[in-house]
């Protein structure tokens, strides 16, 4: 059963669900509004990537009204992952080997299963009226010729119904989204880590033309990353792209 604080408004062919629940949003569609799509003809990425979205998939897109600063709202993109990672699992006839890559991508086995794309605007104080957040789920298929290693539901042997995953992250996300409403991303940073991939590694991170490298150290309270240079010192990172030293090119 889907959480009751979600409605969800279907339709069959989108250029993006993002852009959907965006225009809703500027229409006064209230916190919930929930946009689920078939298709996506102009899916995308982070930095504007295209997101390859034929059917098969899930793609949805929420809409929330934070009533906070936008700047705080970079970790529900954390809140997304974990809700999908969770749904996933419960989907699943067996363990699966899923992880969180930080800021914005689930994992299985390593390679790339999900996306989210997190999009919203501020007024004039810096407050969120509203956010958009994205969810890419390869269920049934998956994109081929990529930069990064991808995998599918399918794809690992499992045949599961895209109504069946989107209501299984709904029903994780609902109190996850409870949580961060009343008191932000650090009660539950803890279990975010707790699945976190490449967590102790060497990684590096590209922030716009600078590459920094480092260990991934830990994770903050608000969501961002700390990386630990050799000497010690801990550099604290709100953005940027995240690389594994051994899965070089898996870039979200």
């Amino acid at each position: 059963m889907t959480a009751a604080r979600f409605t969800i408004v279907r339709r069959q062919r989108v250029g993006s669900t993002n852009e959907v629940a965006a225009e809703l949003a500027r229409a006064g569609a209230p916190a919930g509004t929930l946009v689920v799509a078939r298709e996506q003809t102009a899916g995308r990425g982070r930095h504007g990537r295209p997101w390859h979205s034929p059917p098969g998939n899930l793609y949805c897109s929420l809409l929330l009204r934070p009533e906070r600063p936008l700047a705080e709202c970079a970790s529900l993109s954390l809140v997304i992952a974990l809700a999908a990672l969770r749904g996933v699992e419960r989907c699943a006839t067996r363990d699966l080997d899923l992880a969180l890559k930080w800021p914005n991508d689930l994992l299985l086995r390593g390679a790339k299963l999900a996306g989210i794309l997190l999009e919203g605007v501020a007024d004039v104080q810096g407050q969120a009226p509203w956010v958009v957040a994205g969810l890419g789920v390869n269920v049934a298929n998956c994109p081929a010729g990529l930069p990064y290693p991808a995998t599918s539901l399918a794809e690992e042997g499992f045949e599961v119904g895209i109504d069946r995953v989107l209501d299984t992250y709904l029903q994780e996300l609902d109190p996850l989204l409870e949580t961060w409403e009343a008191e932000g991303f650090a009660p539950l940073r803890g279990a975010w880590l707790a699945r976190a991939a490449g967590l102790g590694a060497v990684v590096r991170l590209k922030v716009g033309d600078q590459l920094h490298s480092g260990r991934l150290a830990d994770l903050h309270d608000d969501g961002s990353i700390l990386l630990e240079s050799p000497a010690g010192c801990l550099t604290r990172f709100t953005a940027g792209e995240l690389f594994f030293a051994h899965l070089a090119g898996l870039d979200g």
